[in-house]
């Protein structure tokens, strides 16, 4: 890995991520990030929730049974082997 990759945040969570007002017609592809893989929830029904983390860790997505509309976990390896897991909610 180099100086450039080393700086790259490894774990970005955005809340809110949909605009309110309805002319801002926006697609999940647009809110992709090269070199990050990307973690939705209620984007096409609420605001919405994205957590990007970089494409070197292996990460996934953890579904279960909520009364939350917009919460979303996940779970991703660190270097050391450790798991994280993370939890968002609006």
């Amino acid at each position: 890995m180099n100086v450039k990759e080393e700086l790259k945040p490894h774990i970005i969570a955005i809340s809110e991520v949909k605009s309110k007002n309805p002319k801002c017609n926006v697609t999940i592809l647009e809110f992709s990030i090269k070199g990050y893989t990307m973690f939705t929830k209620s984007i096409e029904t609420s605001e919405g929730i994205i957590i990007y983390t970089i494409s070197t860790l292996q990460a996934e997505q953890i579904n279960i049974l909520t009364t939350f509309k917009s919460m979303l976990i996940y779970r991703c390896q660190t270097y050391k082997q450790n798991k994280t897991t993370i939890w968002m909610f609006v």
